[in-house]
């Protein structure tokens, strides 16, 4: 069970660090 616990909490820290890639870009003015 501990392998579970830990893909999970990967999985978790992967979607948020992809939330905060995704927000910082959206927060960014598109470029030219």
């Amino acid at each position: 069970m501990i392998i579970v616990f830990s893909l999970y909490t990967t999985l978790y820290m992967l979607l948020l660090s992809l939330g905060r890639y995704v927000t910082a870009r959206a927060e960014r003015p598109p470029e030219p």
